[in-house]
Order: structure tokens, then C-alpha cells, then sequence
């Protein structure tokens, strides 16, 4: 299987730029990056959005929200928009498709997350600092990392000192100063824990929580910190976002409340959480009731 460098540095020499374009052409590389780049990333003209989300690819049959945060939803053209009004620093946010599938999202304030849907699952998830288109560097990032990372190409290469070396240029372009896009974030946490770089993970839960006051579950289950306890306030959702995280879940011995572990068998086999119907139904109704945060 190809292998994407984590780092965006220029390719080994040994290989030749139309051997390396190749390679990525037949793994699928380009085209999920071409098709994340293509999907919308920005509200509609004429749509002011500082809180919130975007969905695109999917009907939106219904939201709940957590405790505290309020949502107001319209429909421009392709897109969905969710305006979201927080009380606090995140909120967990449950989106329902008009197939009755859907995912569990964080909900950040000042920031603006953008849904993409293909085939019902979910296949990018990304966000914007108070809604601020991003830079072109930051769209090509997060598309890179995210087409890597779907067809599971993304982790931190070599050995020793190289190995570290990566690792901290990872850190360096993942962060862009703050967290651009803290999803960024939360694929670096995935790539530390999986070269055992705990210190670089401990460094990305530090700079979330600096940046947003909040963490998000996954970035907290990696550093260990939801190990054998009940999850602090500030983490959102109470559930992985990313699919590869609930093979984790048991191992790090992390107590998820008991709704989502009935929902668990209904994972669909998507990149970022997706759930089937029915255990849609039991996450909207805790929601609702008020039984999750």
C-alpha cells in the first residue's frame, strides 16, 4: 500500500514525481483528496456563520444537542446549515440523515464544522476558526491528511531520531500556530499513539484544551486520561469521532455511557462515526431526555 509522509515534505528521491503521482492515483489517494477538496467548505453567500455546521450530501432529518446549546437549522441549496449557540466552551451535537443514519459530532464554539456525506456515511469532517474561510494551505492540509488517513495511509514514518523528527514536523504543520482546524489536531493524537510518541499526544490534549477549553473524546482517550474514570467536563463527545476509535475503547478501559455502547453494534463502516438507524434512535432519544452530554 502506498505510503503518504504525514510531514507534506517532498518525496524520497529515490522516487521520481510521476512514480510517486502513480502510486497515489492507483491507492485512491488522489481521487479522496480531489473529492474533499470539491465538496463545499464554506456557508452559501450571503449566510453569516460563527457557530455551527455545514452538511453537505445528506438531508438532515433531525438534531439534538446536549445540555445548554440551542440549534437552529435552514436548508440553502445543497447545504444544511446548523446554527449552534453554546452556553458553554462545546456541546455534543447528534445529526440524523433523512435515511435515519447519522453521526455524533462536537459542537465548538467559534467554530464552524463542515459534514461531508457520501453514500450515507460520513466522510469528512472539518472546521473553521469563527467561521474564517481557510487559507489554501490549510484546505490542502486537512484534505491530505484526511484522504490519507481514510485509506488508513496516514501515520509517522522511520526509526529513532527520524522517526522524532517526523513526529515534530508533523506537530509543526498540524498546528499552523493554533489550531486552525482542530481536527488536524485530533489525526496528529491518532499518528502519536500509533509510533507510542505518548509526549506529542500529551502536547496535542495540552494545546486543544489551551485553544478550545474543551477536548475532544478521542484526543482524551489517547492521552489516557479517560482510562478507568468517568471523563471530565470539558470532553465532548462522549464517544469517539473517528471509527478507528472504538477498537480502543475497551483496551484503554475508557466507560462509555451505556447509550452509546447499545448503539455501538450499529457502526457503519465509515471514516468518522456514522451510526445506523437505530442506534440513532437510541442517541437522539438520551439527548432529548437528557440523559447524555
Amino acid at each position: 500500500m502506498a505510503q503518504v509522509d504525514p510531514s507534506l515534505s517532498a518525496p524520497r528521491p529515490e522516487f521520481s514525481r510521476a512514480s510517486v503521482d502513480a502510486i497515489a492515483a492507483e491507492s485512491g489517494f488522489t481521487e479522496a483528496r480531489s473529492a474533499i477538496l470539491a465538496a463545499p467548505d464554506q456557508p452559501p453567500s450571503g449566510v453569516f456563520l460563527t457557530s455551527g455546521f455545514t452538511i453537505v450530501g445528506a438531508a438532515v432529518e433531525s438534531i439534538a444537542v446536549s445540555a445548554g446549546a440551542r440549534t437552529e437549522r435552514a436548508v440553502n441549496g445543497e447545504q444544511t446549515i446548523v446554527h449552534v449557540e453554546f452556553e458553554g466552551p462545546a456541546a455534543t451535537v447528534a445529526i440524523r440523515f433523512e435515511n435515519g443514519a447519522g453521526t455524533v459530532v462536537a459542537g465548538l464554539r467559534d467554530f464552524v464544522g463542515h459534514i461531508v456525506v457520501e453514500g450515507g456515511l460520513v466522510r469528512n469532517v472539518s472546521y473553521d476558526d469563527g467561521g474564517n474561510p481557510p487559507s489554501d494551505r490549510i484546505r490542502e492540509l486537512r484534505a491530505t491528511v484526511a484522504a490519507a488517513a481514510e485509506l488508513g495511509i496516514f501515520r509517522i514514518q522511520g526509526y529513532g531520531e527520524q522517526r522524532t523528527r517526523q513526529a515534530l514536523e508533523l506537530g509543526n504543520a498540524l498546528r499552523m500556530g493554533k489550531f486552525a482546524d482542530p481536527t488536524l489536531g485530533l489525526y496528529a493524537a491518532y499518528a502519536y499513539n500509533e509510533a507510542a510518541l505518548i509526549d506529542m499526544v500529551n502536547s496535542v490534549a495540552g494545546l486543544m484544551r489551551g485553544d478550545l477549553n474543551a477536548i475532544l473524546f478521542d484526543v482524551a482517550m489517547l492521552n489516557g486520561e479517560l482510562s478507568g474514570r468517568e471523563p471530565p467536563d470539558d470532553v465532548f463527545p462522549l464517544c469517539p469521532m473517528l471509527l478507528q476509535g472504538w477498537n480502543l475503547v475497551r483496551v484503554r478501559d475508557v466507560q462509555l455511557p451505556e447509550t452509546y455502547l447499545a448503539a455501538q453494534p450499529h457502526l457503519l463502516p465509515a471514516l468518522w462515526t456514522t451510526f445506523g438507524a437505530p442506534g440513532m434512535n437510541l442517541i437522539m432519544q438520551a439527548l432529548e431526555e437528557g440523559r447524555l452530554r
